[in-house]
């Protein structure tokens, strides 16, 4: 296989987005996890889409249990993903019961919602949505050789 770049690298992206992104209204967003996703599909905005880091906006959601640690938290994403703290939306702490108690508690880091903001989404998110109907269109036609 050749190296992971251009094309398979905007296809990935288009897939990830597919089934990490927002796709109704016209909100351009990505919500995951796991740091590797967020690196990468804020990368795919950047290259793919050419989002400048000031259109984004990002917005932590975690369990209430970890209020204490928020700081730490924010610390870790904007660190992370080299966007200024001021980029980031009001913290949302969600109420749920925890029945057990993790061993990894500090190294919990909640879910990022990655959001392009201003003028651009709508832009932007009927072109994604075009491109995932084509991608599943072929999927869906798929046969092999």
């Amino acid at each position: 296989m050749k190296s992971f770049g251009g094309y398979n690298f905007f296809l990935a992206g288009l897939a990830l987005y597919w089934g990490e992104g927002s796709k109704t209204g016209r909100a351009v967003r990505v919500s995951n996890a796991d740091p590797h996703v967020i690196i990468f599909m804020l990368n795919w905005f950047r290259y793919a889409w050419g989002v400048k880091d000031s259109r984004f906006s990002l917005h932590i959601l975690i369990n209430e249990v970890h209020k204490s640690r928020i700081k730490e938290v924010k610390s870790y994403w904007s660190r992370l993903t080299r966007i200024p703290k001021k980029q980031f939306q009001k913290t949302t702490f969600i109420k749920a019961k925890n029945k057990k108690v993790y061993k990894n508690f500090k190294d919990h880091y909640g879910t990022l919602a990655i959001n392009v903001r201003k003028n651009f989404p709508s832009e932007i998110h009927h072109q994604i949505m075009g491109l995932i109907e084509k991608m599943g269109e072929e999927g869906a036609n798929f046969k092999p050789a």
